[in-house]
């Protein structure tokens, strides 16, 4: 997003979520709340349930420039055909963020149609990483889910490649729609080959990026169900 967007939202008033809450929360009749969020602090995951009563994340949000700061849009046109127990939008960490009534977002929209191309853009990636997730799922492709999943959300810090903070174990297996024990024996796995790591801040650091795109590609096999 330009100066000009940031510089407009930026001048809505702020709000704040606890670690925990739900951002976007559900009224009685299944409607949405009517806002936008744009997030300049902290860190959320959109959470689905599914009818077993599964818990699965599939999409993490964070303070920036771009679209992956604001929440709740998608949401919010379609509310209609979203009951409540199907979307939630989880606060990992203590949430600071501008709030826009939905009439003003569609305003701002107006404004900076750059945005909305964004956003298009961004669900348009997030619809094919679903599809991707569930072919492998079919498919029984485990390790190189958790191979490509980590590669994805891998940011250089320091000229170090560093997993996302704010997702744990628990939460990869609830993205990639898995149990939990199965991710943590992928990961284990990885780190025997060498491809990853705990750091001294106990946080997941890519060593070997090749190696493990070569495990996301399937290209090598992993044996973790030993």
């Amino acid at each position: 997003m330009d100066q000009a967007a940031i510089a407009e939202l930026t001048s809505y008033p702020l709000t704040k979520f606890h670690k925990g809450d739900n951002i976007l929360p559900f009224d009685d009749n299944e409607n949405a709340t009517p806002y936008v969020y744009y997030m300049i602090e902290g860190h959320a995951m959109r959470q689905v349930t599914t009818i077993a009563g599964e818990e699965i994340f599939f999409e993490e949000y964070h303070p920036g420039k771009t679209v992956y700061a604001l929440l709740g849009p998608y949401l919010l046109y379609a509310a209609t055909i979203m009951p409540a127990n199907v979307n939630a939008m989880v606060a990992l960490t203590d949430v600071t963020a501008h709030q826009l009534t939905a009439i003003e977002f569609d305003a701002f929209l107006d404004r900076h149609p750059e945005v909305m191309k964004e956003l298009l853009r961004r669900l348009t990636s997030e619809y094919t990483t679903l599809m991707n997730n569930f072919v492998a799922k079919q498919k029984g492709q485990a390790a190189p889910r958790v191979a490509g999943f980590i590669l994805e959300r891998a940011n250089e810090i320091d000229g170090r490649l560093i997993f996302s903070r704010c997702c744990s174990v628990s939460d990869i297996a609830r993205f990639l729609g898995m149990h939990r024990i199965t991710a943590n024996k992928i990961i284990l796995a990885l780190r025997h080959a060498g491809a990853i790591a705990y750091n001294d801040d106990n946080v997941l650091e890519i060593l070997d990026p090749e190696l493990l795109e070569d495990f996301a590609q399937g290209i090598r096999k992993i044996d973790y169900k030993k």
